[in-house]
């Protein structure tokens, strides 16, 4: 068993005016979750590429691996053979996390689950202004089965 609990794959394409935030919310987390980020640039035409790098040399953590635009879930796919945690977690480049995420999500850790699933804020923006917010959450908590799911 890896000593990693979570690893965090994000496709990279074309994102360079978002990927500094995304992923600097993971990296600003306070939890005691061992985590990687695998970053897969696609190919970017940008500064993308040059931005998952940058990362990877700064932190231990962050693995990048460049590949021919092959398309976002061959880049996950690719994401899934390179991890090492004991849980996969997808995150697109435009995301972040919110400050307490990992600290939320860290009771379930080493619990048994296939599927943890958890709100999220949809976010409109504009030059950095928001424009609306919109919740989503689930109002089921616990094991669910599969027509509940």
């Amino acid at each position: 068993m890896s000593n990693i609990d979570l690893s965090i794959i994000v496709p990279v394409y074309n994102v360079e005016n978002y990927l500094r935030r995304g992923l600097d919310s993971i990296l600003s987390q306070s939890s005691l979750i061992k985590y990687e980020i695998l970053l897969i640039d696609d190919d970017s035409s940008d500064n993308s590429g040059a931005i998952c790098d940058e990362y990877q040399n700064n932190y231990s953590n962050v693995f990048v691996t460049h590949i021919e635009n092959n398309g976002v879930a061959e880049a996950r796919n690719l994401g899934i053979s390179l991890s090492r945690g004991n849980y996969l977690y997808f995150m697109d480049p435009d995301d972040f996390l919110s400050d307490d995420f990992f600290e939320r999500i860290s009771p379930q850790i080493n619990k048994k689950w296939d599927v943890l699933c958890f709100g999220y804020n949809e976010i409109k923006e504009n030059n950095n202004d928001i424009l609306s917010c919109r919740s989503h959450t689930y109002s089921q908590i616990g094991l669910l089965d599969k027509s509940e799911f």
